[in-house]
């Protein structure tokens, strides 16, 4: 949670995109390497050929946006503060559908993590920077939170 440009509550949720590969190589009974496939092909939204990917997708995600949720209801509890937008980071915020499922559940303005942000790069740098951002994110803070 960021207040004022300050970290001021951080969580590790120990859950990813990573999930709905493994579920659905899972229950479709299909290689990780197509699972990912269809995972980066249809994200969140139905494939048409097959409607249960979209439930298996979902369930996935949704032990994600259980725990966020807890989390953020405790915050404001705690501190008496409304989120006002939510900031998504990793690869599983580029996937088709996820924004609008995010928006849609916490009712909030939903944001990419601009990883690079603080980082110089020549300017032709800009558009891949600003597309691969989501899923440096992570590594990106971390990096710079351990320089100080």
């Amino acid at each position: 949670m960021i207040e004022g440009g300050i970290v001021r509550s951080s969580h590790l949720i120990n859950s990813g995109s990573q999930d709905i590969t493994e579920a659905l190589s899972a229950s479709k009974g299909i290689s990780m390497l197509r699972a990912e496939e269809i995972k980066r092909d249809f994200g969140l939204l139905s494939d048409p050929h097959d409607p249960a990917v979209a439930e298996i997708t979902r369930l996935a995600v949704e032990r994600i946006f259980t725990e966020a949720n807890r989390l953020i209801s405790k915050y404001q509890r705690d501190k008496r503060v409304q989120v006002s937008k939510i900031v998504l980071s990793g690869g599983g915020a580029l996937l088709r559908g996820v924004t609008e499922l995010v928006h849609a559940r916490f009712d909030v303005p939903v944001i990419f993590g601009a990883a690079f942000d603080k980082i110089e790069a020549p300017e032709k740098l800009a558009p891949i920077l600003e597309e691969a951002s989501p899923e440096f994110a992570t590594a990106i803070g971390l990096a710079l939170r351990k320089l100080g």
